[in-house]
């Protein structure tokens, strides 16, 4: 049986692989709208485990009713100027919230595509978030294996290899 953590981590790599992200992150938030939770992928293993604080772009993340695209995080006038210590520079970034019932429960977030994200990115995300919202409803390895499907199916039909193809050559 897979975890919750486990479900998570292999949306992230593959949505990641198919939109060609460096880095890649999902935050679950508590009932009070902070954060619960954050699973990164391309982030040091001393970020592991850490809770964001949510100042800035994060913050705005959680408060959006739409995704967010931002072609240049330092220019933005919701960056809070830095990052965090041992944290990479994020030079662009896709955020998608993540709701249930009307109420954010989270959010992916995906950094440092060369050339910027497009329209057909948040296509992408769109389905995925589905997928992670539902995934707490569900056994998790049927989760992970509709959201494998999903993904493989998706591949198939544009010009982006599997990351796991990617990582092969």
């Amino acid at each position: 049986n897979l975890s919750t953590d486990d479900v998570l981590r292999t949306i992230l790599e593959r949505a990641a692989g198919l939109i060609e992200a460096e880095l890649a992150g999902i935050a679950l938030y508590n009932d009070q709208g902070g954060f619960k939770k954050l699973i990164t992928l391309g982030t040091p293993k001393e970020m592991e485990g850490r809770v964001p604080q949510g100042r800035g772009l994060l913050s705005a993340m959680r408060l959006s009713l739409v995704p967010l695209r931002i072609d240049d995080v330092a220019a933005h006038p919701g960056f809070s100027g830095a990052f965090p210590a041992e944290h990479p520079v994020v030079r662009n970034l896709l955020g998608y919230p993540i709701y249930d019932d009307g109420r954010p429960v989270g959010a992916l977030y995906f950094g440092n595509k060369p050339g910027g994200f497009t329209a057909e990115d948040e296509e992408l995300l769109k389905a995925i978030r589905a997928v992670a919202a539902g995934e707490r409803y569900l056994d998790a390895s049927l989760v992970a294996r509709n959201a494998k499907a999903y993904l493989s199916r998706y591949a198939t039909t544009h010009s982006r290899p599997p990351i796991s193809d990617r990582e092969a050559s």
